[in-house]
């Protein structure tokens, strides 16, 4: 997914990147879901793919940071 958002002729936010890698991994049979989260100070929205409590396309400590949201 990095390297399509390389040649993509916008800026890719973490939404976008998120919803498109769920969907791909979903597509291959894994169990992916998108989570968006939020952190109070400074205010700040994220949003990252996970598969079982694995984080796969970002840091791997995203739930210490942001507090859940929404899981899709």
């Amino acid at each position: 997914m990095d390297l399509a958002c390389v040649f993509y002729f916008k800026r890719v936010l973490c939404l976008q990147r998120s919803a498109a890698t769920a969907v791909l991994l979903r597509r291959h049979g894994a169990c992916a879901e998108m989570v968006i989260g939020a952190q109070i100070l400074p205010p700040e929205f994220h949003a990252w793919v996970e598969i079982g409590d694995a984080v796969i396309n970002d840091k791997p400590y995203m739930r210490e940071i942001y507090q859940i949201l929404e899981v899709c």
